[in-house]
Formats: structure tokens, sequence, C-alpha cells
């Protein structure tokens, strides 16, 4: 196994290119004040920046055991009564059977070493969430000398991904019964069969991660079995193929025929080049066949825009929807919305671009889909790097890109970018619903009028049961904010305030639930890079076995 020239999730700076373009427009267009802002914050960013550790030596720190660690785990095993917690090779669940005592657990690992603690740490997890039935943990590459080479720092349960890949692997604790239950119905065929049996039909709180490498393996990543999704799905999929990069899997989800008609709502004001653009590439370049479109002009004066608008209108191409306010783009968004008339809705910039014709085929797949709510897609800069792959907590401050500047095709940490997966929220610059869920949660808050309102929505339909998916095959390129102007102005900073405000008193703690990162991970800038100090403490360095160690 080579890793050298793996992406495993390592720290990326924006490139000088892109931060070199982003300043000539500023000059281009004489905004000379907000040239000055942004490059003094570019310039204190990279000062102050902290490069993230070497495995090696995050290790050493937080993974390998210390002396006092060893004699906890020695002590807690000694003092075990009976045998809670069997460990079986995943090969030898042919013709095995599991001790019956209860409450019991077995650990089943697939071409993998358990760290010294992970027993320990397994059977204090099942003892302490006595509703969880599945529990996985991060784990550790090593290299072909079996030198450690990076961990998988893995999120808590994502459904969405789980069918994509093993990513809960390669070991995995499971209660007796329930895995009696399972090899009742056949030995499965590999680690990922293994985890979409056991997890079929739970809920997510009977699924518990384990935020601690407790295991070493050389595989970067274990391929996707598509027989086990194949079954795990049914014949729902119309085709299931596996990317070359990753080995993991992508879904095909069928969509209705007659397909369902897609209102994609545009707020505008003026730049009548990037709505053409936008607008010739939904007409001339998307493949999807039906499509209404909403044009919300925000009293636009500019003549080229003008005449673009109006020639749309008088066309039939589209609906235009004046509106003569503030900006608002909750309210324009919510006008756009009540006068369309599709199943689905999608909502897309003015400054965004249409790359690759199924863009709106693959969002339209996952927002049919009765479990998801939202499906948002990847957007890249106009370098061609990724300026959007779903938003999380944290980063960079309150809401950030996760994989911010990577290049287009780059796999994402531990592959992630190569498999539909649940986010926190996805941008309002791109994102599909259906019409009901758009109804039941209310659209969007218009006392969030520019900032935070598309995340203010996902938080509102993953509150009712539903996921917010990314799915990075559906991908457009995004000019982003360049209708609107930037945020550096001091005399929006009250107005911003307020947004942050008002989602802070709404949502509180709810902010910091992250369905697809790890509590490890740094939160800066583009994440996806280890901590410098994890803020998970593993059992064995708990203070609850302080006074064990004294003696």
């Amino acid at each position: 196994m080579t890793v050298e020239h793996e992406n495993l999730g390592g720290f990326t700076r924006p490139p000088l290119l892109a931060t070199a373009r982003r300043a000539v427009r500023l000059v281009l267009r004489g905004d000379l004040t907000s040239f000055v802002r942004r490059t003094s914050r570019f310039l204190q960013r990279s000062i102050n920046r902290e490069s993230p550790p070497s495995y090696s030596a995050w290790r050493d720190q937080h993974v390998v055991l210390s002396p006092r660690d060893r004699q906890v785990v020695e002590t807690w095993t000694q003092g075990q009564s009976g045998d809670f917690c069997q460990v079986v090779d995943l090969q030898d669940l042919i013709g095995w059977t599991p001790r019956s005592h209860s409450p019991s657990l077995t650990l089943v690992v697939d071409n993998s070493v358990l760290h010294d603690g992970a027993v320990m740490a397994f059977t204090l997890a099942a003892e302490q969430e006595p509703d969880a039935v599945v529990f996985y943990a991060d784990h550790e590459v090593i290299d072909n000398d079996g030198t450690p080479v990076s961990a998988n720092l893995k999120p808590g349960w994502n459904s969405e991904m789980a069918l994509g890949c093993d990513y809960a692997g390669p070991a995995l604790a499971i209660r007796n019964g329930h895995l009696d239950t399972i090899l009742e119905a056949g030995v499965p065929s590999s680690s990922h069969d293994l985890l979409l049996r056991a997890t079929e039909g739970l809920g997510a709180n009977q699924i518990k991660h384990l935020p601690y490498v407790l295991s070493s393996t050389s595989r970067i990543r274990a391929r996707a079995d598509t027989h086990a999704v194949s079954r795990a799905t049914g014949s729902e999929p119309e085709k299931i193929s596996t990317d070359g990069r990753s080995g993991f899997c992508r879904i095909y989800w069928p969509l209705p025929d007659p397909p369902p008609t897609v209102s994609i709502v545009i707020p505008t004001k003026d730049r009548g080049h990037l709505l053409k653009r936008c607008a010739e590439g939904l007409l001339q370049r998307t493949s999807y066949s039906k499509i209404e479109l909403i044009i919300v002009d925000h009293a636009s004066k500019q003549r080229s825009a003008r005449r673009f608008i109006d020639g749309l209108a008088q066309s039939g191409q589209a609906t235009v929807v004046s509106f003569d306010e503030d900006f608002n783009f909750s309210r324009m968004v919510n006008l756009g919305v009540a006068a369309s008339r599709g199943e689905l809705v999608c909502l897309l910039n003015n400054d965004t671009e249409v790359l690759e014709a199924g863009w709106l085929t693959e969002l339209t797949r996952q927002a049919l889909r009765p479990s998801v709510g939202v499906a948002g897609g990847l957007l890249l800069f106009p370098d061609g790097t990724i300026q959007h792959a779903g938003i999380h907590p944290g980063l960079g401050g309150f809401m950030g890109h996760g994989h911010k500047y990577r290049a287009h095709k780059d796999p994402g940490y531990y592959g992630r970018l190569t498999v539909t997966h649940e986010v926190a929220a996805v941008t309002g610059a791109c994102m599909a619903l259906r019409r009901s869920v758009w109804d039941q949660v209310g659209g969007m808050d218009e006392n969030l009028p520019v900032a935070f309102n598309d995340v203010d929505l996902c938080l509102r339909v993953r509150e009712r049961g539903l996921s917010v998916v990314l799915n990075p095959h559906a991908v457009v390129r995004h000019h982003e904010s360049i209708s609107r102007g930037t945020d550096d102005d001091p005399s929006k900073s009250a107005r911003l305030a307020a947004e942050h405000r008002r989602m802070t008193e709404r949502w509180g703690d709810l902010l910091d639930i992250d369905p697809a990162y790890h509590p490890d991970l740094s939160r800066d800038a583009s994440g996806f890079s280890l901590a410098q100090t994890p803020s998970t403490t593993p059992p064995w360095r708990q203070p609850i076995y302080d006074a064990a160690t004294e003696a």
C-alpha cells in the first residue's frame, strides 16, 4: 500500500491564485476599502493560522496509552467478572455462535488490530448506552512497514454515508441477541455487508460512535460492497456504480415517469451578464426536462439586465416576480416559491453557472426520497477549487464550508466527496427540496434577511426527522456573492450580529450538532485536519479512574 499520494484529510490553504483573483476583482470594481480590508484579513489569518500536528506527534499524545492509562485498563480488566465482550474475526462468523449470556457484546474485526483499550471502551459504551445495539470507533491507517500514518476520525451515525461506503469499519461491536438475528439470515459477505445488516431498521440512538482511535488497519479505504448495497436498498436504485477513486458506491435513485416539475427560483438584481449566463445554462445545458424558471427581480435598473429579464417574461421562458423592498433574500425566495407550481423547489443564486448537464437530475434523485428533506450540490469557485461541499458548525467561526479550496476532483477526507452523505446544512445558493417539505417548515425566515437563512431552513428540516444531504455529483460553478457584494462594510455588522443572535437564541446547542464531522477535527479554515488538542476524553483518562491509580 502506498499512502504518500493519497489525500487523507490533510491541511490545505486557500490557493494564492484564487486570493489574487478576488483582490483584482475588488480593485477593478473600485472597491479599494474592501480590497484593503480583505488583504489585511488574509495576511492576518496566514500569520496566525497554526499548521495541524503530524499524526505521529498527535498519536503519541492522544492514542498511545501512557503507563497510567495502561494501569487503568489493567485494573478495569481484572475487575471484570465474566467475559462481557468477545472478539471474533469477520471470517470466523461462518458457523460461529455467540455466547448466550446477557448483556454480552461481540466485537467483530476485519483485517485490523485492536488497540489495548478497545475492549474496555466498547464494553463501557455498551453499559452506559443501554438502548444502543451497534457500536463503532475511529481507526488508524498503517503503511507496509506497520508505521501508523493517519487517523480516520469518523462522524456520528450517517446512514447516507453508510450506504456508500463501509465508513464505520473495520471494528464493529454488536449486542449478541442482535448478532444472532443477523446470522440467522446468513453470514455477511463483507464488513460493509455486516454494517448494513446490523444497522438496518435501527434508529440513530441505537448506533453509537466512540470518538477514539481503537484499531489499526492497512487499508486506507475499504471498497464498498455493491451486492450488499443492492440488498439493503431493495429494487429501488436504477443503478449502483463504484467510484474509481475511492472504491465507494454511487447510487442512482429512480425518477418517476414522467419526472416532476422542478421550480427553479432565482433572486436577482442588475448584473445582467450573470443572470444571462445562469439562465442560459438552465435552459440550454441542463438535461432535466421539466423546469419552471422563476426570476425574483429586485428592481433591476441596468439596461442589459432589464432587457434580458423582460425577454424571458415575454417569451414565456420564465415567470418574473417583482420585488421593490429593501434587500431580503428570504422574502424574495418565499415570494418566488409562492409564485411557482412545481412539485420540487430548487433555490439557485444568479451568480451560479451550469457546468454539467445532469446536475439537476442528481439533486432531484435525492430530493424525491422520503427520508431526505434537502439536497445540496458541490459548488466550485471560478478557478475550479471547491467553494461549498456542505456546511459545518464551528468551521472558521460560526458556520463554515468543509473541504473549501480543494481541487474539484479531490476525493475529500477519506473519500467523503465521492459519496452522498448527511451534513448539518447546505447553502441556499444551490439546494432542492420537495414543495411539501417547504410548506411543512414554512419557507425561509424573513427575519434572517441575508445570512444563515439557509442554515436555519436546514435545521428546521432536520428537526422534523428528515436528512440534509450533500450530493457531490451535482456540480455547479459559483461566482460567490458577486451580485450582492461582500459583507466587509462595517455598516452591515449590526445586521449580521442580529442574525447571529437570532440563530443562537433559536437553536442553542443544536447549532453544534454535525452529522458529518468529528469533534477532534480542526475548526480552522476548511477543516478535516487534526485539531491540536482533542475535545474528547477516552474512558481510561476520565477522572473517575484517578483514585484507582493513586495506589
